[in-house]
């Protein structure tokens, strides 16, 4: 039984927060770098938004479970991503276009969600559940291995991004002085922050404020800029940390990693509203 319980039930779940929350924390620290922007994450600009479209598409449209629902959330980012960058396109790229744009698809998305659940039977909206809230829980074997196989060459990735990085964080102009192609930079991020953030919602689902606070925290711990290192660990710790507390705070009952991390979130945002607003 303490083998079952340690290996079976709590490592695979540890695995997961882990992978899940460096993997949130690239995708959100990276497009904050990128754009500038605190604001700047995943979970604003509708990328996670999509991928509660594609898994509940999948439910209620094809009857997808498991693996196959999460696919469906993989195939909404992508085609969420492919959206914005659509409409967001003009030369040279302007971030804040994409984040504005990516704000507003993403309410919609939201409707569109809401309308496919109405119209759901009670078992699927609650299979659609975890993918609208977000779960380490009941993690498979193969959603830890993809996690690990692919989250490995995306960090190689930063960190061969990080020089260029440093660059633009002193302006585009600046950065294009010191030898930096802006555009190629911004756009080869934001691929890898997709991915990223399919990766992390592959594991656990769309949790939500993860990737959108692990930069700002990082950079108040360290006390200025950061490596994108730090960031996946504070995204690692963050989960891990959530999924703990949201197991133990009312037990025997467990609560959602994902709505927990929306209720400490939330605040975090307005907390981050204010102190821009007063800055």
């Amino acid at each position: 039984m303490a083998r079952f319980i340690l290996f079976d039930v709590r490592l695979p779940r540890l695995l997961a927060g882990l992978l899940a929350g460096a993997a949130f924390g690239l995708s959100g620290a990276l497009i904050q770098q990128l754009s500038g922007n605190d604001l700047a994450s995943p979970d604003l600009i509708g990328l996670n938004v999509g991928a509660s479209l594609g898994a509940v598409l999948s439910i209620t449209l094809f009857g997808t479970s498991g693996l196959l629902t999460g696919f469906g959330a993989l195939a909404g980012i992508f085609v969420t991503f492919l959206v914005i960058s659509a409409l967001a396109y003009q030369r040279p790229f302007d971030p804040r276009r994409f984040i504005l744009i990516g704000l507003g698809l993403g309410a919609s998305l939201v409707a569109l969600v809401e309308f496919l659940l109405i119209h759901a039977n009670i078992m699927q909206a609650e299979m659609a559940y975890r993918w609208m809230i977000g779960s380490v829980s009941t993690p498979a074997t193969v959603e830890l291995w993809v996690g690990a196989f692919v989250l490995t060459p995306l960090l190689i990735a930063s960190f061969w991004m990080s020089e260029g990085l440093r660059n633009l964080s002193l302006g585009p102009t600046l950065a294009t002085t010191l030898g930096t192609h802006v555009t190629r930079l911004r756009l080869g991020g934001i691929v890898i922050s997709l991915m990223a953030s399919a990766t992390a919602v592959f594991i656990a689902g769309p949790v939500a404020f993860v990737a959108f606070v692990a930069g700002p925290l990082t950079r108040a711990m360290v006390g200025g800029p950061y490596h994108l290192v730090q960031a996946c660990l504070t995204g690692s710790l963050l989960l891990v940390g959530a999924d703990l507390t949201a197991r133990l705070v009312i037990a025997p009952t467990q609560l959602p990693v994902g709505l927990f991390t929306a209720l400490i979130g939330g605040p975090f945002l307005i907390w981050l509203l204010i102190r821009k607003a007063t800055s």
